[in-house]
């Protein structure tokens, strides 16, 4: 999640649908994301680090960036926001 997706078309709905699912889980059980696992905490320092330090970290390759003008795709993000924003807010998942 703290990464671009590259993978094919094909495959973005269902990780995307895997991400919810792995969010709804975690919400319900109350988990989150071990110190040790969290990226964007530098371990030695306990600073936060920069996104591009958190890409090389995670192996990232440079890539042009892209702006997906796509109106379907700006719908699918503003309704996921939307989602796991009241979620954090009333600490219930929405189904």
């Amino acid at each position: 999640m703290l990464r671009k997706c590259e993978s094919s078309a094909e495959n973005v709905r269902t990780f995307a649908l895997a991400c919810m699912v792995l969010h709804n889980v975690c919400l319900a059980m109350g988990d989150t994301i071990p110190k040790k696992l969290d990226l964007s905490i530098d371990p030695a320092t306990n600073e936060k680090r920069n996104r591009e330090k958190i890409r090389e970290v995670l192996q990232m390759q440079n890539c042009t960036k892209v702006r997906d003008s796509s109106s379907e795709a700006e719908n699918v993000r503003t309704v996921l926001t939307e989602k796991l924003w009241l979620e954090k807010e009333t600490g219930q998942i929405q189904i």
